[in-house]
């Protein structure tokens, strides 16, 4: 879908899309100037593994940024085990901190967009095809409960000066 995406928008020539592994990606060391995630990390299985190959192949120095959750605990709704050590996590791979901190107004961003998910059930039903529609509104009603024992992050982190 990315790749279609980017066709029909006219980035397609300045785009390329792989999908695999997060901790074998198969690039050469130092190949990127950067790196973007966007609660990815939060469904990668060994997240350590994976920073270890996200600090190998940026260019030293360079910076990773994004989003993810800290869960304190399992979350049934996202499928995903308690992980909330990101900034150990990233030191152990060689990152440096440059911003690590609370998404502001996070709990009141999601609980409204969870009230009008749930509000929404008829439409959603008809509206999107397939087991896509019972997921989300699974995920409606799961999420809540969860929130005590989560936190949204956002993240920004120098890649190591060594590769």
């Amino acid at each position: 879908m990315a790749e279609e995406l980017a066709v029909t928008s006219g980035a397609g020539h300045r785009l390329r899309f792989k999908t695999g592994d997060v901790s074998k990606t198969g690039w050469r060391d130092s190949s990127f100037d950067g790196a973007f995630s966007m609660d990815v990390l939060l469904f990668v299985a060994d997240k350590r593994a994976a920073l270890h190959e996200i600090a190998r192949i940026l260019k030293p120095g360079s910076g990773f940024v994004g989003t993810s959750w800290e869960l304190r605990s399992e979350s049934a709704a996202l499928h995903a085990p308690a992980f909330d050590d990101y900034p150990g996590a990233f030191k152990e791979s060689g990152f440096e901190i440059e911003i690590y901190q609370e998404t502001g107004n996070w709990r009141r961003l999601l609980t409204d967009t969870i009230s009008a998910v749930v509000a929404s059930e008829d439409a959603i039903r008809r509206e999107v095809e397939g087991p896509s529609a019972e997921r989300l509104l699974r995920w409606a009603r799961a999420r809540p409960g969860e929130l005590d024992h989560s936190r949204r992050v956002r993240l920004a982190f120098s890649a190591p000066c060594e590769p």
